[in-house]
């Protein structure tokens, strides 16, 4: 019986540590911690900043903020907020709204800023991790005249050259390198214009300059309507007679006072 005693007795101590262990308070969640740090009490544990209560208003699971999405301050009860229009995150966990930026299309007037402003149309701004960036014109020079975007734009495939008088120097999907004079129109100076009567304008070819868009001479003794766009376009003048590149002029005691092929 003595021995009997003795061994209870061990067990029982064995067990004393165990409840002591179980009475411990619990730590908080790597993602939680209490707003007093000399405080014991699990139920005290608030998400950080950054995180939201899955169990809204309760002591649960704290997940992060998404992206696009901040929250600062300890607290079980409060949502993550957007960021203000135009703004996003880089990663998830922001914490305060000035750690907001620019999403793509957007862009801070200073790096301060805590609202965005949309990039005009004619510009575009990528996305760029500190968010900094400036929008940057759709290859907008003296001799890119005609290019635009929409407003917000996010990528030069966004610009395009506004027609009917711009054409792109080669088909989409591919953003035009530059803009050149549609057929039927020559470049004037500043702008592309029509064709005038008597020549005619093929437009700037792929590759070509824009500067170098010059109407082209019809053949001898022929021209053409304003706004044509090639040769065929070109026809016999008055007193002159056959096919648009070959036009004489009608023999003696004949006359033709129209255009085109008929005869004299």
């Amino acid at each position: 019986m003595p021995n009997q005693h003795l061994q209870a007795l061990g067990q029982a101590r064995q067990r004393a540590p165990r409840r002591q262990q179980r009475d411990r308070p619990r730590a908080c969640a790597d993602d939680q911690q209490t707003a007093s740090a000399a405080s014991e009490d699990h139920n005290t544990c608030e998400c950080i900043p950054g995180t939201y209560s899955v169990e809204e208003g309760t002591v649960g699971t704290c997940a992060p903020c998404a992206p696009g999405w901040y929250r600062k301050g300890l607290g079980n009860d409060q949502l993550c907020l957007a960021c203000p229009p135009g703004g996003t995150t880089f990663t998830s966990k922001l914490v305060p709204e000035e750690l907001c930026i620019a999403q793509a299309g957007f862009f801070k007037t200073t790096a301060a800023a805590t609202t965005f402003e949309q990039c005009a149309a004619g510009t575009f701004r990528v996305f760029d991790d500190a968010g900094l960036g400036i929008c940057e014109p759709c290859l907008g020079d003296a001799a890119q005249l005609g290019m635009t975007s929409p407003p917000g734009s996010h990528t030069a495939t966004n610009c395009y050259c506004v027609g009917p008088a711009y054409a792109p120097k080669h088909a989409p999907p591919l953003a035009p390198e530059r803009c050149g004079c549609a057929p039927g129109l020559y470049w004037n100076i500043n702008a592309c214009e029509a064709c005038p009567p008597g020549p005619f304008c093929l437009g700037t070819p792929p590759g070509g300059v824009l500067e170098a868009t010059v109407p082209q001479p019809c053949p001898a003794n022929s021209g053409s309507a304003a706004g044509s766009t090639t040769v065929a376009a070109c026809v016999c003048d008055v007193a002159h007679f056959g096919s648009n590149d070959l036009c004489t002029a009608c023999p003696t005691g004949t006359f033709k006072n129209v255009t085109g092929p008929a005869s004299c």
